[in-house]
């Protein structure tokens, strides 16, 4: 099955269960039918505020001011006609002008650089549905760059989008026959939201490594992983019937 995009509206939660008879041969059921969830979902970015509202009114006719309503506009047009790599490129370059008339700190700055990560995510995998590789890679690659941990200081969300794009580069990576790039990218993911423990999903995270480690015949660590993201759920059902 295709990758699903960022944004894709989750299946309606049914009740989890456990299977008595634990693991054993399972093995060659995850050979045969892995379950693969695609990259992690995103909930859609709220609205970024155009730069008229942040900036003084003696700015208001500054010609880079101008240019940063010129270069959203020419992103919304190219988006429509999926121009996807153009569009990320305006993007970018209104950023790059909101940072310098608001500084690095500033919410609508932060506000910008997410709707920024998770457009290139969700252009990506369109991308990559629609087997235009190269223009998928290097909407990805943007994405990760824009999430680099010095590019810009205190951005709340960076750790989340940054495993996000890292859970899309795997799909992009299995989808091209490339597991162990694929492999690569889903341990970088599972890193970062193990170490700061503000993932949003980790349960499909985990999920994916398992169906790429069965993918390569590790199946005893597939099922292994497995179990743990049956937990995460278990837990999270919990959470949410309190």
């Amino acid at each position: 099955p295709q990758p699903q995009p960022p944004g894709h509206a989750p299946s309606k939660r049914r009740p989890l269960s456990r299977n008595a008879g634990g693991w054993s041969g399972r093995s060659e059921a995850l050979k045969a039918a892995p379950i693969w969830l695609g990259s992690a979902s995103l909930a859609e970015v709220g609205r970024v505020r155009p730069i008229q509202e942040a900036v003084p009114e003696d700015l208001l006719q500054d010609e880079s001011i101008l240019a940063v309503e010129r270069f959203e506009e020419d992103a919304t047009s190219l988006e429509a006609q999926r121009k996807y790599s153009m569009a990320a490129e305006v993007l970018e370059q209104a950023i790059n002008l909101r940072r310098k008339f608001l500084g690095d700190n500033h919410a609508d700055v932060h506000a910008a650089l997410e709707h920024f990560v998770v457009a290139c995510n969700r252009w990506g995998v369109q991308c990559l549905a629609c087997g235009q590789y190269t223009s998928s890679l290097e909407l990805l690659k943007k994405a990760e760059h824009m999430t680099e941990p010095d590019r810009v200081p205190n951005f709340a969300r960076r750790v989340s989008l940054r495993a996000t794009t890292f859970n899309t580069f795997c799909c992009y990576y299995k989808s091209r026959g490339k597991l162990n790039a694929a492999l690569q990218f889903a341990e970088k993911a599972l890193k970062l939201e193990q170490r700061f423990k503000n993932a949003e999903n980790p349960a499909r995270t985990i999920l994916n490594y398992a169906v790429l480690l069965s993918m390569v015949n590790r199946h005893a660590e597939a099922a292994g992983h497995i179990e743990s993201s049956i937990a995460l759920l278990h837990d999270e059902e919990r959470r949410l019937s309190i």
